[in-house]
């Protein structure tokens, strides 16, 4: 009897606890477009195999603010050049963002990258 009174209240106990009620995450949201202009600052890995690459805003002092993005980020956005050009830490780039301006779904979108010509 004292068993199954304790299995009972444990199920009933898990059943208020997995009925919580919780301020739900997420949408919806809105985004604004941002542009930011960017140099490659390092690449890590064989353009031919899995990379990443890191930049910093094209600004005179971009204080700690990096952007990373892997080949497969690359190779899911839109981009107007060939990998090959990542090579040159003199190319200037636009990265094109969505910020987030209202909702609490992902702060930054990253939408394009396009070298600056």
């Amino acid at each position: 009897m004292k068993k199954q009174f304790f299995l009972i209240s444990a199920l009933v106990l898990l059943c208020i606890v997995s009925c919580k009620k919780e301020n739900k995450v997420g949408g919806p949201c809105t985004y604004v477009d941002l542009e930011m202009e960017v140099k490659i600052t390092l690449l890590d890995g064989d353009l031919n195999e899995d990379f990443m690459i890191s930049m910093q805003p094209n600004v005179e002092d971009p204080g700690n603010e990096v952007y990373r993005l892997s080949k497969k980020q690359l190779n899911n956005m839109e981009i107007n050049f060939e990998f090959e050009a990542l090579k040159s830490k003199e190319n200037v780039y636009v990265l094109t963002e969505k910020k987030i301006t209202e909702g609490t779904c992902t702060p930054i979108i990253i939408s394009k990258m396009h070298l600056k010509k």
